[in-house]
Order: C-alpha cells, then sequence, then structure tokens
C-alpha cells in the first residue's frame, strides 16, 4: 500500500511540478473527486436509463444518493484513516484506536 502511495505521490509530484505537498493534496483530491464522479455516472447512467423514478421512497432516487453516499463515505473514512497513520509508531503517543496496527475504535 505504502508502494502504492509513493508512487502516485511521485507522479503527482512530476504533475505539478515543483510545487508544494500541500498542492500534491490538492490535485490527488481533485482526481480522487473526478474518478469518483465518472464511477458514479458509469454506474447511475444504466439504472436510469429510459427510465423516470420518484424522489423518495423504494427505489427513487433518494434511496440510490443514499446508498452512493454511504458507499462514498465509508471508503472516505477508510481512505483518510491509511492517510494519517504514522509511519514510525511513538509509543509515547494517545493512541487513538487506529494509529497502530491491529488497534481497533472504541
Amino acid at each position: 500500500m505504502k508502494a502504492i502511495g509513493a508512487k502516485a505521490m511521485g507522479v503527482l509530484r512530476q504533475l505539478r511540478g515543483p510545487d508544494t505537498a500541500d498542492a500534491v493534496f490538492e490535485a490527488t483530491a481533485l482526481i480522487v473527486g473526478t474518478v469518483f464522479l465518472l464511477a458514479g455516472f458509469a454506474v447511475a447512467f444504466p439504472v436510469f436509463w429510459g427510465r423516470e423514478l420518484a424522489i423518495s421512497g423504494s427505489g427513487s432516487i433518494g434511496a440510490f444518493a443514499a446508498i452512493g453516499g454511504a458507499i462514498t463515505a465509508v471508503l472516505a473514512f477508510a481512505a483518510g484513516r491509511f492517510a494519517v497513520r504514522p509511519e514510525q509508531i511513538d509509543p509515547s503517543a494517545v493512541r487513538d484506536g487506529f494509529s497502530v496496527p491491529g488497534d481497533r475504535l472504541r
């Protein structure tokens, strides 16, 4: 996972030039957002093709949006936790339930 992250950061740094790490993270966020937008379109296009759906209720656009939002939230939470995980574990640091491999959220 770290090797993939390092390779992705290297590619983004080449695309952005000699900017700061904040610019690289911003570019990463824009690229990830674009990928999710395209993935959402690829899933929604065949689901909604030629159909008129209600705004609320079972089988509605609202239900589709809620499921998509829940999946996106879970993926964003997991990716965010992996992104902030320290490379070197400090034994004196306060543990938040995810900082150390093997910890669980309490």
